[in-house]
């Protein structure tokens, strides 16, 4: 068995035994460590695209973080989205949903979960921008204007659009090349 501890302000511990024949994966979601499956080569190939297109475009503005820590402060949870940007001007400690305004996940074998609870997290949360690129369909799912636990504005985008963040709306993603076979 490993010990976790978290590392957003609770003293809470969890146990959580390792899986068999993988490491360990795991995202701190309303005080519970919850299991996640290992990326496959799809899925890494996505967001390793995103990456290097976020920073084709991002300059000075953003900084792009990949599958690390994000801090929710009112959920008490912790999740490692796929991408995230977050503003050049924080620089220490993870960032929490104040710096954060765009925040994507690649769903290949998590899209109700992020459809439901991470989209409820984010937006609580006050996360300005929510895209969760679902491979398996081939689309884009845009969650946009935060109110409450949920978003105004959710749109869905096939392979023949091109999608911008809000923030940066000359930073076109081509769809028909992200899900490229």
């Amino acid at each position: 068995m490993k010990w976790y501890s978290n590392s957003i302000g609770s003293d809470l511990r969890v146990r959580v035994p390792p899986a068999a024949g993988r490491t360990d994966r795991v995202e701190f979601i309303e005080r519970e460590l919850l299991a996640t499956s290992p990326a496959s080569a799809e899925h890494d190939d996505v967001t390793q695209y995103l990456n290097e297109w976020s920073n084709r475009w991002v300059a000075d503005r953003y900084r792009v973080f990949i599958q690390t820590g994000l801090r929710l402060l009112k959920s008490e949870s912790m999740l490692e989205p796929d991408i995230h940007w977050v503003d050049s001007k924080h620089r220490l400690g993870r960032p929490t949903a104040a710096v954060v305004p765009v925040v994507v996940e690649v769903s290949i074998s998590s899209l109700d979960f992020d459809q439901t609870v991470k989209q409820r997290l984010y937006a609580s949360e006050g996360i300005d921008e929510y895209w969760i690129l679902d491979t398996i369909n081939q689309r884009a799912v845009v969650h946009l204007n935060p109110d409450g636990d949920r978003y105004l504005s959710i749109n869905t985008f096939g392979t023949e659009h091109s999608i911008s963040p809000r923030r940066l709306l000359e930073a076109k993603l081509d769809l028909k090349w992200l899900f490229i076979e």
